[in-house]
């Protein structure tokens, strides 16, 4: 694919979007051909300013004005060969994103959390997308890359080790000491404004961004008690005690995508026919753990209410704000997780994955190193073996991974007898 950029950042002047920015500047190849996308000139240049004063000596990208109409984004898209779209809420703003890249064949990635708007640009644009050839991740941000490669390593792995299928992986939260940033708060709301309570759910569900045919593998019997389905926490081996995974349920579609496209089209990397993935938040303790769970019902209800977002609206940090620099560096993100075989005896593989900094500067690592990935080792990736159309992170394979761990990642896994 020739085109006149190899990579266009649309969204560089708001808060992830100049993180992002930063990241590429100081750590992408200097013959780097890319151009920073938005609405505004002035901004523009003001993050090109900020960026010469990270390293002068590189080259700045080129400014783009797009103004998020289909013959704009049309025009851009057709000259990249990837667009990472920082541009939320994404409800609001992004599907003529996505439908420009779709069409003219341009690899997509984009950071929301949106799952809702993750499940309708899947059933709207992944045929488009194949036909196409475009590779398009979305949620390839926090949200929802540590969950999706944490499984994909932890159940490649016990593939690998045991010759057996893998049952379940469950993956815990077990630290996240960061700030949202007012995109994110507005994205939030946006979402419980456009969403009803019914739809949230659904989209939050395994199955909800399965291809066409496949279908969500039988629960086996349940072993929960009554001290689980009254408080909803859960006591899993090498994890301990798991609450409810209201605050980051928006990775359960994203990673059970991941095992439907592997499994339907039958991957070397297929994780198993009875695959299912659950996740919850470090509980710490049966009372904080039902705090923590009546909090997260509690904030979801509030956020249903018009005045309620209203408040926040009017008082909150504004959308391209977020947390201090000082913040995002003293910062930690750690998820542990754990994979069973599907038998009644095998092993099974424990892991971790954990970042040194905020949400933030991680999710620009996380965006920006695939599309690194894309650029230099596409022909490499399952995705591309897929045909592209709407994937995951974990799609990127292999060389995702690394590239992850090279840019300050670590994850840890180990095989553990029964």
């Amino acid at each position: 694919m020739s085109r006149q950029y190899d990579l266009v950042l649309l969204g560089a002047t708001g808060f992830t979007g100049k993180l992002t920015a930063e990241y590429i500047h100081t750590h992408f190849p200097s013959s780097l051909k890319w151009a920073i996308a938005g609405r505004s000139e002035s901004k523009l240049k003001a993050v090109n300013k900020d960026l010469e004063a990270l390293d002068e000596t590189r080259k700045l990208p080129d400014i783009e004005i797009a103004l998020l109409g289909k013959d704009e984004l049309i025009n851009v898209s057709n000259r990249a060969r990837v667009l990472i779209n920082t541009v939320g809420p994404y409800h609001k703003f992004s599907t003529p994103v996505v439908e420009a890249c779709a069409e003219t064949g341009t690899h997509y990635l984009d950071v929301t959390g949106e799952a809702p708007w993750t499940g309708d640009m899947v059933a709207s644009y992944h045929e488009t997308a194949q036909r196409s050839g475009a590779i398009m991740i979305p949620q390839c941000g926090i949200e929802s890359t540590p969950a999706d490669i944490l499984t994909y390593v932890l159940a490649c792995s016990l593939r690998k080790r045991t010759q057996k299928a893998v049952r379940e992986v469950m993956i815990s939260l077990t630290r996240m000491s960061s700030t949202p940033s007012g995109g994110t708060i507005a994205s939030a709301m946006g979402v419980f404004k456009n969403y009803s309570a019914a739809g949230l759910q659904k989209a939050s569900a395994p199955q909800a961004q399965f291809p066409a045919g496949v279908e969500l593998p039988p629960s086996p019997p349940s072993a929960a008690g009554l001290l689980r389905r009254l408080t909803g926490l859960r006591v899993v081996p090498d994890l301990g005690l798991v609450s409810l995974p209201m605050l980051n349920a928006v990775d359960i579609p994203i990673v059970q995508r991941t095992w439907a496209l592997l499994e339907h089209t039958q991957q070397a990397e297929a994780y198993g026919p009875n695959f299912r993935f659950s996740n919850g938040i470090n509980a710490g303790g049966y009372v904080g753990g039902l705090v923590k769970n009546v909090n997260a019902v509690v904030g979801r209800l509030l956020l249903s209410l018009p005045p309620i977002r209203w408040l926040i609206k009017r008082f909150l940090v504004q959308p391209g704000n977020g947390p201090s620099k000082e913040v995002e560096a003293n910062g930690k993100i750690e998820m542990k997780g754990v994979a069973v075989v599907d038998a009644d005896s095998g092993g099974r593989y424990v892991g971790a994955f954990r970042w040194r900094g905020g949400m933030y500067a991680l999710t620009a690592v996380t965006v920006a190193e695939a599309a690194a990935t894309l650029l230099y080792a596409e022909d490499g990736t399952i995705a591309k073996r897929l045909g592209g159309g709407m994937c995951t992170p974990a799609t990127l394979s292999d060389g995702y991974v690394q590239r992850l761990q090279d840019a300050g990642v670590k994850l840890d896994v180990s095989y553990q007898e029964d």
